[in-house]
């Protein structure tokens, strides 16, 4: 009768010699431009701390005295290209340049007044996050970047259409040649009702509201 019991296992060998490395593979494409945190800097034509300018624009929004269109600023761009083939619509909403108007106060340069502000969209490709803090001029911690400090601004309170609220730079620049009065869009600072709801201090009433733009 056959013996089928399995003998002991034997020693293992001595390893092999180890094989030539093959060669690199190929360098995969970069992200740097694709990603990043993208932000408006209203007020300017320029980008903050190292962002890359993606395009320049000016500040378009709704007449401040109607009662529709939109609620926000847009940062329209120079160069514009159309797609329609009609040149007037019955029925339509308008945009119209956004005008400082910032009176006499001593924060913005009396030359600013009624002149259209400017916009510019930046890229921070080394930073994925972008928050705008109203009532700051500092970013929270060192590992957010300051981009630009401004002012809080939007419309009027007694205009008949709402804004958004927009930090604008507080060294302003704006487009020569158009200083018109024309009433369009406009941007006026912001302050605090203390007897509302609002800790002061550390708020003041009479003070306009601050804002930092950070990315992180």
């Amino acid at each position: 009768m056959r013996n089928n019991c399995v003998g002991a296992a034997g020693n293992s060998g001595v390893p092999g010699i180890v094989g030539t490395a093959g060669e690199p593979g190929l360098k995969g494409e970069s992200g740097d431009s694709a990603g990043g945190a993208v932000y408006t800097r209203w007020g300017r034509t320029t980008c903050g701390s190292d962002a890359v300018l993606v395009y320049q624009g000016f500040t378009g929004g709704s007449r401040r005295f109607l009662k529709g269109g939109g609620a926000n600023y847009q940062c329209m761009a120079y160069d514009a290209e159309y797609n329609s083939r009609n040149t007037f619509f019955a029925n339509i909403s308008s945009i119209v340049g956004t005008e400082y108007e910032t009176y006499n106060f001593g924060i913005f340069s009396s030359s600013a007044r009624n002149q259209n502000a400017p916009c510019a969209v930046c890229q921070a490709k080394t930073r994925s996050s972008v928050i705008m803090i109203p009532g700051k001029r500092n970013c929270p911690t060192n590992e957010w970047t300051l981009e630009y400090e401004g002012y809080l601004m939007s419309g009027f309170s007694e205009d008949n259409g709402k804004t958004t609220f927009e930090c604008v730079d507080a060294q302003p620049e704006y487009r020569h040649g158009e200083g018109a009065d024309n009433d369009g869009s406009g941007m006026f600072f912001n302050r605090v009702i203390c007897q509302q709801g609002v800790p002061c201090p550390p708020y003041k009433s009479n003070n306009a509201i601050t804002c930092v733009v950070c990315t992180n």
